[in-house]
């Protein structure tokens, strides 16, 4: 199965973004737009986990979550995969003042590789995917709301836990399904 392990955020930050989206629509025509209730910052993304494997993902993920304490996250700003003048991804960045999603995601990287699990060539790059182009967008008033959108802020929250989602392609979109829930030590 496909899955992924991600920050969830509280409905107040999702309905944030949802309308800098709103705000980014009218210049990113054909783009294929993420629900706002799948809005996550993702931390592993496991492209085939077999069931027998999915106890040891538990395991590791548990134990990597239970080192982590509560951080605060902010959503602010947006950017590009691609060039902006050429964009594939259109993201929202995130920023947690002190690089804890990322220690986060090496430790959990670490434990599973541990486990047999393959680590992500790429480099951790903490964002919340918006939207999506099939060819790169080469609509010229993008590149000029980007930069006008370059600062929006759209809320902070306290990360509290990490939660694992298995993710079935439909035609209509990635439909997710919460498989597991992994607490942050107490402070």
């Amino acid at each position: 199965m496909r899955a992924f392990l991600a920050v969830e955020f509280p409905e107040p930050v999702k309905a944030a973004i949802a309308r800098l989206a709103e705000r980014l629509k009218p210049a990113a025509k054909g783009a294929k737009w993420v629900p706002p209730a799948q809005l996550h910052v993702t931390l592993k993304f496991f492209e085939d986990i077999s069931e027998a494997a999915l106890p040891e993902v538990h395991r590791a993920v548990a134990e990597g979550c239970l080192k982590a304490a509560p951080f605060k996250v902010v959503i602010k700003g947006v950017g590009t995969f691609g060039p902006p003048a050429a964009p594939r991804v259109i993201w929202a960045g995130v920023n947690d003042g002190g690089g804890n999603l990322g220690a986060l995601a090496e430790l959990i990287a670490k434990r599973l590789e541990a486990a047999g699990f393959s680590r992500e060539e790429r480099p951790f790059n903490p964002h919340v995917t918006l939207c999506r182009f099939r060819q790169p967008s080469r609509e010229p008033l993008l590149a000029a709301t980007l930069r006008a959108l370059a600062d929006f802020e759209c809320g902070s929250f306290e990360a509290k836990e990490a939660a694992l989602f298995s993710s079935r392609l439909s035609p209509s979109g990635a439909v997710h399904s919460l498989l597991a829930k992994y607490p942050f030590k107490d402070r």
